[in-house]
């Protein structure tokens, strides 16, 4: 029971340090599947089938250093940017408004909710 205890406590505060950015990594990874976690230079992230194209190696990684993700697609970067969306890498707020406006609209109030009180 005391472990359990520990444990939920845990996961409420792992909850609390997850960045803006984290938060809507996972909200979006349901919707990417099927996705698996992978380890990557910056940290871990996840591989998945391009939700632009339909090639099977996009990712979505930490940046090295930096709180920041970026999509890219490795089918898509070898078209080039006049083929498709997923052309040309893009940070977290480009790959979520093209994949998801709404939601995008979310996590740029967020953005400028969190800016604005510091």
């Amino acid at each position: 029971m005391y472990n359990e205890y520990i444990e939920e406590e845990y996961s409420s505060f792992s909850f609390l340090l997850m960045t803006i950015n984290e938060k809507y990594v996972q909200i979006l990874l349901p919707t990417l599947s099927p996705c698996r976690k992978k380890k990557f230079k910056g940290g871990f992230g996840y591989s998945f089938p391009c939700p632009f194209c339909g090639a099977t190696n996009a990712t979505l990684k930490p940046l090295e250093g930096s709180f920041q993700w970026v999509f890219a697609c490795e089918a898509g970067m070898k078209r080039g940017p006049a083929s498709c969306r997923c052309g040309i890498p893009m940070n977290l707020n480009a790959f979520i408004g093209n994949w998801n406006p709404p939601l995008q609209r979310k996590y740029e109030k967020e953005q400028g909710e969190w800016r604005r009180s510091l």
